[in-house]
């Protein structure tokens, strides 16, 4: 995750730029404000990406399109191929505190690891709130920079994933490979 983290009352300025491109999970949509990168949802195709990010939109979106990748695509890119690479763009996290606190812990799990729900609410100092803390993955905007694909529920395999189970499995399955395997 980036070390630049902003909470959720970050005053905005201007528009959200956004763009899709192909990835080796389907397609990733990845967004930026005055903050940094705002957004980055993952899904089979750039239509079903495009039009589910403009239904949801709050405010000004500008589409960026063009031959021209801009650096925070490439650089969201660079995460997808390479797990354990670190985004050189700040990230604009929009979430609670206790949304925060969860991202924060998920972030400590390893690559090529997983942990559960209660696993993740134990390490916050709230183990009664195991359904919320799957409630905060659920929430997570910034699918890949913040690894909420690394949380199970406990004796669940890749389920519940809010870009799609089977998305959430390519990934596990890539982390893991990344790290255990060959390269």
């Amino acid at each position: 995750m980036s070390a630049a983290l902003t909470s959720e009352s970050s005053p905005r300025i201007g528009g959200v730029n956004f763009t899709t491109a192909p990835c080796r999970y389907g397609a990733v949509l990845v967004a930026t404000n005055d903050q940094g990168i705002c957004d980055i949802h993952l899904g089979t195709s750039h239509d079903e990406l495009t039009e589910s990010y403009l239904r949801s939109a709050k405010g000004v979106v500008n589409s960026v399109d063009g031959d021209k990748r801009p650096p925070w695509l490439a650089d969201v890119l660079k995460l997808a191929e390479d797990p354990m690479y670190t985004l050189d763009y700040p990230l604009d996290i929009q979430g609670t505190p206790f949304q925060t606190a969860v991202w924060e812990a998920l972030c400590n799990v390893p690559t090529g690891q997983t942990t559960t729900y209660g696993a993740l609410a134990n390490a916050i100092g709230k183990p009664a709130a195991i359904r919320a803390v799957g409630a905060a993955c659920g929430a997570n905007r910034l699918a890949l920079a913040i690894p909420c694909h690394r949380a199970l529920r406990k004796g669940s395999g890749p389920l519940n994933y809010r870009w799609g189970k089977k998305i959430k499995q390519q990934i596990l399955v890539a982390e893991a490979a990344w790290v255990f395997g060959p390269r």
